[in-house]
């Protein structure tokens, strides 16, 4: 932890955490393509853990903004690091096989929507959007359109599971909207007047519309690719799959969570860091064999 928030403190630890992370995953390039960013993703889920473990103690000076003590979050894994943990675990993903980058997706949506971990329940449902689409994705061509089926169970199933915020020992906001709600009118009514948080953080601050705005272009790139963007999706399946599950999970959380902007935006910025990556990689790639 950081004694105060002046610039030599801050600016040390930025360059001593990029400069590091930055270091040790461009050392395992010998090892492909796809292990540089796996390493990133690495560390960021390492020290989400290690964040998790201390009660998340860096959410009362937040370098990214909502601090507890401004009554944005008392508890569990704030908002905007959603779209953090779900990049982190699928870059991991796309580097391993099928099954363990799957496993990993639904223990980072395990880890954020847990009573006794992230308390967060839209950050578990975009972690189990991302796990369903990866999945998805990842089966083309081997049992046709029931993979979204399959995709949307692990949602339904994933979701259900949390409903261990009923009896968890401590109150989590997920309980306390349950019980304070009088009724399933009221409940709707609850999660409406929620869901303007976001919008009118949109008013207050515009540039909190880019990534909302961002991410359908990112989805449709991902989709539709041309040029180097399409060559790259073609050799690295696993990564498009990967990055099309961060884009599609973000667009949930931006839906899901009240603080919607926020929530989406890291989930953007790890999907274009990891086309741009993609690209940066693929035009290498041609011009050392073209």
């Amino acid at each position: 932890d950081l004694e105060t928030f002046g610039y030599p403190n801050v600016v040390r630890f930025l360059l001593l955490v990029t400069v590091g992370t930055a270091a040790v995953a461009t050392a395992s390039r010998g090892a492909g393509p796809l292990v540089p960013p796996a390493v990133v993703g690495l560390v960021v889920l390492a020290y989400l853990a290690a964040e998790a473990e201390s009660g998340w103690t860096a959410t009362l000076h937040p370098f990214l903004g909502g601090s507890a003590l401004e009554g944005a979050r008392f508890y569990g894994m704030p908002n905007v690091e959603e779209g953090l943990l779900l990049g982190a675990a699928a870059y991991v993903a796309a580097a391993v096989p099928l099954g363990v980058g799957f496993l990993i997706l639904v223990y980072g949506a395990l880890f954020a929507g847990l009573p006794d971990i992230g308390a967060n329940l839209g950050g578990a449902l975009v972690g189990f959007v991302g796990a369903g689409v990866y999945l998805a994705l990842r089966l083309r061509g081997r049992i046709g359109w029931p993979r979204w089926l399959l995709a949307a169970g692990v949602v339904v199933a994933g979701m259900a599971l949390l409903a261990a915020h009923r009896f968890a020992a401590s109150p989590t906001h997920g309980s306390r909207l349950l019980e304070a709600s009088d009724g399933l009118p009221d409940l709707v009514g609850t999660v409406v007047r929620r869901r303007a948080v976001g919008w009118r953080l949109v008013l207050d601050v515009p540039f909190a519309a880019i990534p909302v705005l961002g991410l359908p272009v990112l989805l449709y790139l991902a989709l539709r690719p041309r040029g180097v963007v399409a060559d790259a999706f073609a050799r690295f399946p696993a990564a498009r799959a990967a990055l099309v599950a961060v884009i599609a999970g973000s667009l949930v959380g931006a839906v899901a969570n009240d603080s919607g902007p926020a929530a989406a935006g890291l989930g953007f910025g790890m999907a274009l860091g990891g086309i741009l990556y993609l690209s940066l990689v693929e035009a290498r790639w041609k011009s050392a064999t073209g």
